[in-house]
Order: C-alpha cells, then sequence, then structure tokens
C-alpha cells in the first residue's frame, strides 16, 4: 500500500500476522502509508505448551502468545522434584536445586546439583595424624575425610563405674560395653540376696511377694519384688478388711477403714452346711446379720441374692438353715444310717454298702456285652486300674492332703462306645463327661472318693443273667457268701440295700453321642 496513493480509495488487503495456517487475515483499511491497524477479526489461539486454545480477537493477541493455567507436573532429571511450572514450554526437565545430602564421611554435604543414584565420596582430606581413642594407635596423612580412627588392641582407658577389671579394648563408640562380671546383690525391695548377678543389671527381682507392711497396718504389700514405694503417699489402701466379724467368724471384706470398726452389715460369704449324719450337704450364703421377722419369713430377697452368686437350695433347707444353721436328714439320711448298722453288724464295717450290691445292667449294656466283649472288659480293666490307683495315691497321704480326684481321657470314639462308657461309669460311681465336637469327641472319666468296682461287672453279668429276671442268679452269690459268715442274716431285709435306677452326673443325648 505505501507504493500506492491513497486517493484512490482502495481497499489494503494486505497479509497481516494473525490468522490460521494459510488462511492468514487481510488488512481491511483503506489503502494508506505506514503499518496496518490492528485486525478487528477472531482467531483460534493455541497456548504455548498446546494443550489448550481460545478464540479471541486478534488485536487482543498477546505479543509472547497465549500462556495457559496447566501446571507442568513432570518430574526432573533428579526423579525426586517435579516441575511446577504453568503452561512448560521444556522438553528435557533439568532439576536446579542442590543435592545437599550428607555424604558418606558425616561431615560435609553433596554440593552438585540434584541427580539421581548415590553422591559422590568425600574429596576432601586431611594431613593430620588420625588418632585412636587412648592415643596410643595413629594414621598418618593425608586421611580421606570421613575415614574411621585405627582399630587398638590396648585395654580401654577411659573411666568406669565398677572397680573390675576392664575386659574390653580401647574403642570410639559413645559408651563402654556393660560390664558382665557376675556379683551379689540385693534385690529391689531389699527382701533377699541374689547370687551371680552381672555387675550393670541395676533392678534385680527376687521373684517372691514383697509382703511389706501397708500404711494401714492391717495389710501387706500383695505385688511382686518392686522397686518403688508399695502404695503412694495419696492413695488409699483398698483392700478389704481381714478383721473376724462378731456374729459369725468370717472377715469384714469390706474396703480398708483403718482406725474405724467393723459394720454389722449381713455377711454374705460362701459356707457349706451339712446335717446331723454328715451325708446331706448345701451351699448357702453365710446371711449372719439378718433378722427373721417371724417364723415363716418372705425367702425372695434370700433366694435372689443366692441366685445372684449362682447357688440354688430348697425353700425348706433355706429355712432351716436361717433358723437352726443346719440342713435336716431327709429319708436316704435313715436309709444310709441303716445300712451303715446292718454293716456293722456283720463285721462289714470298713467294705462300703454299695459294693455289696450287685447292679443291674441296661438292655443297651447287655446287648454292648454280647456283641462287644472285647471292648467292655477292656472299659472294665480302665476302671478297675484307675480306681486301685486313686486308693494307692491316697493310702499314704493325711486327711488334709489327699488328692480329691483323677481324670482319664479315652481316645476318640463313636457315639455307641461313648454311650457305653458313660452307662458303665454309673456302675463304678465315677462321673464322665464328653468334649469336643464331632468327629473328635471323646469322653473324659473322673474318679473320686465314692468310686467303687461293683461285686458283678458288666462282662460276667452277661454270661449269668437267667429266666427269673435280669440279673437274679448273679445278685444270689454275694448275699449267700455272707449267710454263710452270718447265718441270721435271713432276719434282715435286703430289699433297702437294692441300688436305684443309675443317674449319671453328666448325660448326653443320644443325639450328642
Amino acid at each position: 500500500s505505501s507504493g500506492i496513493n491513497a486517493e484512490y480509495g482502495k481497499i489494503c488487503k494486505k497479509p497481516l500476522a494473525c490468522g490460521t495456517g494459510d488462511m492468514k487475515h487481510l488488512c481491511q483499511a483503506v489503502c494508506h502509508n505506514g503499518p496496518c491497524p490492528p485486525c478487528l477479526d477472531r482467531s483460534v489461539v493455541m497456548c504455548a505448551c498446546k494443550s489448550s486454545s481460545e478464540s479471541m480477537l486478534c488485536s487482543d493477541i498477546p505479543k509472547g502468545g497465549l500462556r495457559c493455567e496447566k501446571v507442568c507436573y513432570k518430574k526432573k532429571s533428579c526423579g525426586r522434584h517435579r516441575c511446577n511450572t504453568k503452561c512448560c514450554l521444556e522438553d528435557n526437565h533439568i532439576c536446579m536445586i542442590p543435592c545437599g545430602k550428607m555424604l558418606t564421611c558425616k561431615k560435609h554435604k553433596c554440593e552438585e546439583l540434584c541427580h539421581r543414584g548415590h553422591c559422590m565420596p568425600c574429596l576432601l582430606s586431611t594431613f593430620h595424624e588420625v588418632y585412636c581413642t587412648c592415643g596410643k594407635t595413629k594414621l598418618d596423612p593425608p586421611v580421606a575425610c570421613g575415614t574411621a580412627p585405627p582399630n587398638c588392641n590396648e585395654p580401654c582407658n577411659r573411666d568406669h563405674s565398677c572397680p573390675h577389671p576392664v575386659t574390653h579394648t580401647c574403642h570410639y563408640e559413645e559408651q563402654c560395653p556393660p560390664c558382665a562380671q557376675l556379683v551379689n546383690k540385693v534385690c529391689m525391695g531389699g527382701h533377699t540376696v541374689r547370687f551371680n548377678i552381672p555387675c550393670h543389671v541395676q533392678d534385680v527381682s527376687c521373684g517372691d511377694v514383697c509382703k511389706k507392711q501397708l500404711p494401714c497396718n492391717m495389710h501387706t504389700c500383695e505385688r511382686w519384688c518392686h522397686k518403688s514405694a508399695c502404695v503412694l503417699p495419696e492413695s488409699v489402701c483398698e483392700l478389704p478388711c481381714t478383721k473376724t466379724r462378731i456374729l459369725c467368724t468370717h472377715p469384714c471384706n469390706a474396703k480398708c477403714h483403718p482406725g474405724k470398726p467393723c459394720s454389722q452389715s449381713v455377711c454374705f460369704e460362701k459356707v457349706k452346711v451339712i446335717c446331723e449324719c454328715r451325708r446331706r450337704s448345701i451351699m448357702v450364703l453365710c446371711f449372719k446379720g439378718a433378722t427373721l421377722t417371724s417364723e415363716t419369713p418372705d425367702l425372695t430377697r434370700y433366694n435372689a441374692k443366692l441366685k445372684s452368686v449362682g447357688l440354688s437350695v430348697l425353700q425348706q433347707d433355706l429355712l432351716d438353715y436361717l433358723k437352726s444353721g443346719i440342713v435336716q436328714c431327709d429319708e436316704n439320711c435313715k436309709v444310709e444310717e441303716r445300712n451303715q448298722k446292718m454293716a456293722e453288724g456283720l463285721g462289714l464295717k470298713d467294705v462300703p454298702i454299695d459294693a455289696l450290691i450287685a447292679p443291674t445292667y441296661s438292655e443297651f449294656l447287655q446287648n454292648e456285652a454280647k456283641t462287644n466283649k472285647e471292648f467292655i472288659i477292656e472299659i472294665e480293666t480302665v476302671f478297675s486300674d484307675l480306681i486301685s490307683k486313686y486308693k494307692k495315691k491316697n493310702q499314704a497321704l493325711d486327711n488334709f492332703n489327699k488328692v480329691k480326684f483323677i481324670y482319664h481321657d479315652f481316645k476318640v470314639m463313636n457315639k455307641d462306645k461313648r454311650r457305653t462308657i458313660h452307662e458303665l461309669a454309673g456302675a463304678y460311681k465315677i462321673t464322665s463327661q464328653s468334649f469336643d465336637e464331632e468327629p473328635h469327641r471323646n469322653v473324659q472319666v473322673r474318679i473320686g472318693w465314692d468310686a467303687v468296682e461293683p461285686t458283678l461287672k458288666l462282662s460276667q453279668y452277661s454270661q449269668r443273667r437267667v429266666i427269673g429276671g435280669v440279673g437274679a442268679k448273679a445278685a444270689q452269690k454275694p448275699v449267700q457268701k455272707v449267710k454263710e459268715d452270718a447265718p441270721n442274716l435271713q432276719t434282715l431285709s435286703l430289699r433297702t440295700m437294692q441300688r436305684d435306677e443309675i443317674v449319671f452326673d453328666s448325660w448326653e443325648d443320644i443325639d450328642e453321642n
């Protein structure tokens, strides 16, 4: 346009810098001299990183190009840092942050730019001798930075807290190895001297209860041997009071109250009450301190308290205990007394009455004895051995040290064999119980003081069964033997000696067996 006179009034149409690709915008102004005026058209402009575009007036396009707000986030050459530049144009992101990692010498830091892999070793050196801790061994210069002091075989000359001979050599660690000399030390609580304790062990426990007197002057410390005080100065003893109640022989059991009298509340200690002949017994709470309002008091609150501690007794037994402190004998006590008198009259005072009575076995056991006699004999042998073992154990012991029970576990077996053991244990007055789930269910038996071998075993019972009644012939032999020693036995009735139907202490349903 500069070479054409403006008076002609023609359009300039000179190509401008704006536009897209080959479609450059043309100047729409009238032919003029000098630069073209700004373009009034719109263009779609891409940002510098080519990730977004925007339509805008050509006159509003920035001189440096359009920049978006997208952050780069690409990893730099070090692999640790990321680029955080907006609309980034870089292809190779060189990290310009100094490394700054501690070198292997533990004295200097890496001065290179942030990089991958390990840092170069420290290149500095010292031209002074490097000595060991005691100063008797040295390294001559030059010595690379970070070189450890030389190994020295001389004994350590540092000050030690114990007077024992030093057994370790010179070292550059801050602390010396602990002294392993065996010495005698008093335990933390001052109870006893412990022998052959390493010297470096400070807190030694004797493993016993402290038993030091507490400030209440009633209790002793029940903690294991300890170092600190038994109780804090501001703490209060919370152990139960051990003073004996006035109304009964049981302890107070209230929270420790030094200097104060015990309250006369109702005693809830568990007690065992027996009848006059010492056959019956029940477990109840003491209840001393409770007053009966009438001859027939309401026992609801007494039963509620018993139930809360897992006890349950008959109403009449509870009433008898509250009134007289004992439990009354029952009909079985009279039968037991009569049996004992009969045994004494026959000169069989030391023989249990149950041993004179031939048991009656169920149809199930009789069938098992026919079809599986070897198993029955095996179980009878185990029961007999266990009873003999129990008696031998307690034979040489006094009443306070006698063994209460012994146990035996049978191997895993099917439900019919387990039922056989359960029913047969009843004839021996042995308690039985099954454990675990199928197919690993087994039986455990417990032998106590009342266990006794029957007069006629099941293995013999099945061979001597007669048509007059099950076990009739078997029951006659023990009685006949007694008659030979005591002809007057015919005048006595053995009907009261006949054992009732066996009741098992632990019974399983057939489905569980």
